[in-house]
């Protein structure tokens, strides 16, 4: 069964997804794009307003996961939900690397203000990976609202800042 430090891995992963999502909401929030030009990580201003707005009501739903883990039974209670998402043991080892590999603590960094701007690729493919993670902890309450705005964060990112269009991002 999952241990208390995996329970503790897996609440920080959450903490840290939100704390990244909430960053790049932020005017500071900079990315350099392939012309190694900083740029924000959502654009136009009044999209990243209405994310910023998204992504304080997100924070009113979800819950402080590890004071919440604590009160709603600790490991006892989520470590065979850990287990049967494969978040323990080898498994978690193994998923933790890749995200290392992905580039979390970096992002995680640049999310602090501790480092000068990322690559906007390096930003997608941990972003990438967090939604394989996330994909797997959806039983925890929440997960799957932080998995929603995070798939919506990377659309924003993608899309074209033309005018809004019913029929998708505008063209040009």
């Amino acid at each position: 069964m999952a241990t208390a430090e995996e329970l503790r891995e897996v609440s920080r992963l959450l903490a840290e997804a939100i704390f990244v999502l909430r960053w790049c909401a932020s005017s500071d929030a900079l990315v350099l794009n392939e012309e190694e030009a900083a740029e924000p990580v959502v654009s136009p201003d009044d999209l990243r307003a209405d994310y910023a707005a998204a992504i304080d009501q997100l924070i009113g739903l979800v819950p402080d996961y590890e004071s919440y883990f604590e009160q709603t039974g600790g490991v006892e209670q989520w470590g065979p939900v850990l287990d049967a998402a494969g978040w323990s043991g080898p498994l978690l080892r193994f998923k933790l690397r890749v995200l290392r590999r992905g580039g979390r603590a970096s992002v995680v960094s640049w999310a602090r203000g501790l480092r000068p701007p990322i690559s906007r690729r390096l930003l997608k493919w941990f972003l990438k990976l967090l939604n394989i993670a996330l994909d797997s902890l959806g039983t925890i309450p929440g997960v799957d609202l932080i998995k929603e705005l995070k798939e919506f964060l990377e659309g924003a990112e993608g899309a074209d800042d033309g005018e809004d269009d019913e029929d998708g991002p505008a063209r040009r």
